[in-house]
């Protein structure tokens, strides 16, 4: 997989502490 600066990929957020949101989220890539 070709990860590219600006791109949105759908990301696994698990496990998660306390309060945190986990699941499926969407994530920005900023830097490369």
């Amino acid at each position: 997989m070709v990860v590219k600066r600006g791109e949105i990929y759908w990301v696994e957020f698990d496990p998660v502490k306390g309060s945190e949101q986990g699941g499926l989220r969407p994530a920005l890539i900023v830097q490369q």
